[in-house]
């Protein structure tokens, strides 16, 4: 099975709202058969994991994909496995 890997070092550029200069690339990089991607909230220290999964989901909603977060899963491992994408924030 190969993998592929998208990395983006941050998600504002000055000016823009969150992710916006992102959203062709993940388009590309996404198939839009992908459906719904897994968030790994983790990072986020200056909100709660639901807020920053909110605010994600908004973003990933307008390209057309569901968000499921981890945090928020009674089996993250099994998430993890049958994720057709995930975003690690």
């Amino acid at each position: 099975m190969s993998r592929r890997l998208l990395l983006i070092s941050n998600s504002t550029n000055y000016g823009e709202q969150y992710l916006e200069y992102t959203i062709p690339h993940i388009r590309d990089f996404l198939p839009e058969e992908t459906g719904e991607v897994l968030f790994v909230p983790y990072a986020g220290v200056s909100m709660s994991y639901d807020e920053y999964s909110k605010k994600v989901e908004t973003v990933f909603n307008r390209m057309g994909y569901g968000v499921k977060s981890l945090h928020k899963s009674t089996d993250p491992v099994d998430e993890v496995k049958n994720a057709g994408a995930i975003v690690v924030g």
